[in-house]
């Protein structure tokens, strides 16, 4: 995805806007997107950030969703939710502790 990124290559329908809000009065609006690039996390999805705009009361940014990060990011939290769920981690811990009383 980066090297896509890098050289422009996605599809400019997938993009998303987010907007936020700023108080910057000394700033000139551009007018312009600005190239940047960078990953941000929203509501438990993750982005990539393109492109920049800032005025005075509003930085934009443009992001391509990053589905397999965002898939890769919540097998991974099944996994762990399923390992700290599962009887052998507490009789691990027990184990280790070597002491009855905490089991």
């Amino acid at each position: 995805m980066a090297s896509t990124i890098q050289h422009h290559n996605y599809n400019r329908t997938e993009l998303v806007q987010v907007k936020v809000p700023m108080h910057l009065p000394n700033v000139v609006n551009w007018d312009n997107y600005e190239q940047i690039n960078g990953e941000m996390q929203l509501k438990g999805h993750y982005y990539k950030y393109v492109g920049l705009k800032i005025t005075r009361d509003t930085m934009f940014l443009l992001c391509l969703p990053d589905d397999e990060k965002t898939r890769l990011e919540n097998e991974h939290i099944q996994l762990a939710k399923q390992e700290n769920d599962s009887p052998t981690s507490k009789s691990a811990w027990c184990f280790a502790q070597a002491s009855p009383s905490y089991c």
